[in-house]
């Protein structure tokens, strides 16, 4: 019997195993079976909120385009500028152990020393002063010292951010008498070329949940305010009473000369380091293992990415919303109820690569150039730095003493080592660091740690780095993860969920006085950052990764291969494919159940066409009427949103009936996490669509009526149903819509200017696509406000 086709690509797996389809699998455990035939419809995997954000940033380069692209940083005050390179985007704080001494502080100065200063012409920087970073009234806490910068806490009516403050090549006052005989040793200024590299991993993980998300980059020039010297000796105080043998690297702030130069990179405020946070609940030690490895899983696949730090003074804790309590049941997820959220920070010793450039040279930093990292023995991570090398050198689990690790650049199973190299197993050492860190921290319930403990032993046993050769082990971040899945404690809907987890576009809240004028007339720049963490399926980003995934293979098979060949053929495929699933498919992946049909392929997509059918033997297409002699004719490509069919094929429709509106980030924004919780146990959190004919029942209703029903008890169960409760929750939902709408309305108006400020003469035709968009999406609000409106007004009649 022939079955209906759909032209183009449909997958039939849950968004869990989309989301690792490309991931490998736990060793331990089978794949999970296939339960998409029972799953409810799949909603459309883009929106064009989505596209808005990446289609101006995303291509994908051949050999002759290497370079970067800049995006250019607007200044508020043209005759105050920097001419600066531009580092690729984002860094975050370090909070190493800090490195200090006391010393009284002394204005009085000797010869100034001469640097050569850093001169290049990229792109343009703010200048700012210590008194635009802090003026009087705000406040700026020093928090720490770290390899190459210091790292201060500033608050001011804004909202709270952290910066790194690197010194650049520029004069500062030399040393005082009293200051020499306190033996200080100044921490040697940057330049640029010595960050990037951080940097740009930054860039690349800007939009993976759990990463740091970052603000802006400016540059800092003049003498110290007071706050900032006062900041600097209490932090110098108190660094002296806990470790008094301990040397100031870091010059006093009184030297500072109107010529002393910073680079800061500001930073969102990530919250505590785990090192200072108190582990007393079951949910904390689930949540803080599964939100990291969940995290690095990500990094992995959209970077290549190895942290080869990640310690517990590199992962920050805070407390997002308020924890809720698991269900009794035991079959069912033991992560997401602590409420916590983590960011991962420093990535001055990690590895990662840009996947969007054929055989880029990956990010990494030479380890071999100092073995002492190897051979010290004073912090338990050093056992970690061991292992990573070990593994280097042998490619098992044994971990090699101090004594081994003398020689550099030693011949391991490949050659002379480099750090260069993706070795993924360095995320499962440092999980398997935290899992221990977690376990000898708790200081909650005894039963409560023993009920974690037993519940993940099979999982600690794959993880130990100790133990036995015929145990099998985890090869990456992304098996932790795959186990949590299989073994029931992370359900699909929950990784699904965290694609959905929002934040607001996040600015600097430092400003020149200059800034502060002009605010109310003049827009603030934009954010290299996206305004939202990436979705978790996000496709344009998944179609950027797989072509260049695929890129790599086909390479591998056809060394002679071109790439623009190849480009063209990887195109052809994914617009042009039709979805073919019989016995013969079923072992492929789902993304990969296609057939090519010339001829038919040319047929264009209209709301109603032509039927098609396949079978074994053929596929059949049938007119859906008579078609008059040089008429198109058209088949349907499936019932998609315009927002699929722009990301997709790179079209709208001027009428489509299927097409809907994402209320993601209006409803999101104000869910309380009871509620985020509940939606999320149902799955039914995230991709809240709406369409006037959405019956009672539908997701996007079900959340609604949460809200509208206040501090009542939501009947969750009911609403699913369809059913009306007794305070009236739908009436209420519906009444509450129009405000709904007319603040996504308000943020159609912002991407219009914002589309309208990137338009150019390179990027017109999509720019006014994006713009014929957004327009759509503005007509659906106003018309389906009209519409649900009469409709219900009918039904009540």
């Amino acid at each position: 019997m022939a079955r209906k086709a759909t032209y183009g690509k449909r997958s039939k797996a849950s968004k869990a195993e989309r989301l690792f389809a490309e991931l490998p699998q736990s060793p331990m455990r089978k794949p999970p079976t296939n339960k998409a035939a029972n799953q409810p419809k799949e909603p459309e995997p883009a929106t064009v909120r989505d596209l808005t954000e990446r289609l101006s940033e995303i291509r994908i380069q051949d050999k002759s385009d290497t370079e970067h692209s800049k995006v250019p940083r607007l200044s508020r005050k043209e005759s105050e500028k920097v001419i600066y390179e531009e580092p690729s985007v984002a860094d975050e704080h370090e909070d190493n152990t800090p490195q200090c001494s006391d010393t009284e502080e002394n204005l009085a100065s000797e010869d100034e020393p001469e640097y050569e200063e850093e001169s290049s012409a990229e792109t343009t920087l703010r200048i700012l002063t210590w008194e635009d970073v802090c003026p009087y009234g705000d406040r700026i806490e020093k928090i720490a010292e770290a390899s190459y910068a210091e790292v201060y806490r500033v608050t001011n009516d804004r909202g709270t951010s952290i910066i790194k403050v690197i010194r650049l090549n520029s004069p500062i006052k030399a040393k005082t008498k009293m200051q020499e005989r306190a033996k200080l040793v100044d921490e040697e200024p940057h330049s640029e070329e010595d960050i990037n590299g951080e940097l740009q991993i930054s860039e690349w993980l800007a939009d993976i949940p759990g990463f740091v998300v970052y603000k802006e980059r400016y540059v800092v020039q003049g003498k110290a305010t007071r706050q900032l010297l006062e900041t600097h000796q209490v932090f110098q105080r108190r660094m002296k009473r806990q470790d008094p043998g301990r040397a100031q690297f870091y010059p006093s702030p009184s030297r500072y000369l109107d010529d002393t130069r910073f680079l800061v990179v500001e930073l969102g405020d990530a919250g505590i380091a785990l090192e200072d946070w108190k582990l007393t609940t079951e949910s904390q030690l689930w949540d803080i293992f599964f939100l990291v490895a969940v995290a690095l899983a990500r990094a992995e696949d959209l970077a290549m990415f190895e942290h080869r730090d990640l310690h517990e003074g590199n992962l920050c804790i805070r407390q997002a919303h308020e924890p809720s309590e698991r269900p009794c049941r035991s079959d069912g997820p033991c992560y997401g109820y602590s409420g916590l959220d983590i960011t991962i920070l420093d990535y001055g010793l990690s590895r990662a690569e840009d996947l969007s450039i054929d055989y880029a040279t990956p990010v990494s930093n030479d380890l071999e150039k100092d073995l002492s990292f190897f051979t010290s023995t004073h912090a338990p991570q050093c056992n970690v730095y061991r292992q990573m090398r070990s593994f280097l050198l042998r490619a098992d689990r044994v971990c090699l003493p101090p004594a081994e690790h003398t020689t550099p650049y030693a011949k391991g199973i490949d050659g002379p080592i480099s750090w260069d190299v993706f070795a993924p197993y360095s995320n499962v050492l440092w999980l398997a660091y935290l899992y221990s860190y977690l376990v000898s921290n708790f200081k909650g319930d005894k039963k409560a740690l023993q009920n974690f403990r037993s519940t993940t032993q099979e999982l600690w046993k794959y993880l130990d780095p100790n133990a036995r050769d015929d145990v099998p082990c985890f090869s990456c971040a992304a098996d932790v993860v795959c186990f949590g899945v299989e073994a029931g404690w992370i359900a699909d809907s929950q990784l699904a969920g965290s694609g959905h987890s929002i934040i607001e576009r996040e600015e600097s809240i430092i400003m020149s006085r200059d800034d502060e004028e002009d605010e109310a007339v003049s827009p603030r720049r934009l954010p290299r950052r996206s305004q939202y963490r990436q979705k978790a399926k996000n496709l344009l980003r998944k179609q950027q990764i797989k072509s260049q995934q695929d890129w790599h293979h086909a390479k591998k098979v056809l060394p002679d291969l071109e790439k623009q060949e190849y480009l063209y053929s990887w195109f052809l495929v994914g617009t042009r494919s039709f979805y073919y699933e019989i016995e013969e498919t079923l072992s492929y992946p789902s993304h990969d159940r296609l057939a090519l049909l010339p001829v038919a392929d040319v047929l264009n997509h209209a709301n109603a066409g032509c039927s098609v059918a396949f079978s074994t033997e053929a596929y059949d297409i049938t007119a859906d009427r008579a078609y008059q002699a040089g008429e198109e004719v058209y088949t349907s490509y499936g019932a998609h949103s315009n927002d699929f069919l722009l990301a997709e094929y790179g079209f709208v429709l001027p009428d489509n009936p299927w097409d809907q509106l994402c209320l993601d980030k209006v409803l999101l924004a104000k869910l309380p996490p009871q509620h985020m919780t509940a939606l999320s146990e149902r799955d039914l959190l995230g991709d809240f669509m709406l369409r006037a004919d959405l019956p009672p029942g539908d997701r996007t209703w079900v959340a609604m009526r949460g809200l509208a029903s206040g501090g009542g008890v939501p009947e969750w169960d009911d609403w699913m149903h369809g059913k009306e409760d007794a305070d009236g929750a739908l009436a209420k939902a519906r009444e509450m819509l129009p405000g709904f709408l007319a603040e996504f309305r308000g943020d159609v108006e912002d991407y219009r200017r914002r589309i309208t400020e990137l338009r150019d003469d390179a990027n017109a035709a999509k720019m006014d696509m994006l713009l014929q968009r957004w327009n759509q999406l503005d007509d659906l609000a106003r018309i389906n406000r009209g519409r649900i409106h009469d409709l219900y007004t009918q039904h009540e009649e």
